[in-house]
């Protein structure tokens, strides 16, 4: 809602396509496409558009495929005004290389770098 108030959806598309993406990468999977879901009680198309940019942008980037999704009109299941966007990402990895959690134990530890902050993460499994 928030973002919708400033004009800033395509930030939240590129978001949803990079949370998305990136679950999928940490499993050890390869991503392979995203599908969009948008609903509001009233559609409008410039901010689908906004939405569907910014997912596309990162979805470019990252070598994964933007198949579409569902695009719902839904007045009164959704409040005049609200706006809700999901997506799902979709990827592959073999069996022996699927990473679960199953092998961690205490002592192993993660490092985590972003580019959008100087903050870099370093974290130890107790």
């Amino acid at each position: 809602m928030l973002a919708r108030a400033r004009g800033r959806l395509r930030e939240c598309g590129a978001d949803l396509a990079a949370h998305c993406i990136n679950d999928v990468l940490t499993c050890g999977a390869q991503p392979l496409m995203l599908l969009d879901y948008v609903a509001a009680n009233k559609v409008r198309l410039e901010e689908v558009a906004d939405l569907v940019d910014g997912a596309a942008e990162v979805c470019r980037r990252a070598g994964v495929a933007l198949v579409g999704g569902e695009t719902a009109e839904l007045p009164g299941i959704y409040a005049p005004g609200e706006l809700d966007f999901a997506g799902t990402c979709v990827g592959v990895v073999a069996r022996a290389e699927l990473i679960d959690g199953s092998a961690i134990i205490a002592g192993d530890g993660s490092y985590a770098s972003s580019p959008r902050c100087s903050a870099n993460i370093w974290h130890r499994v107790l």
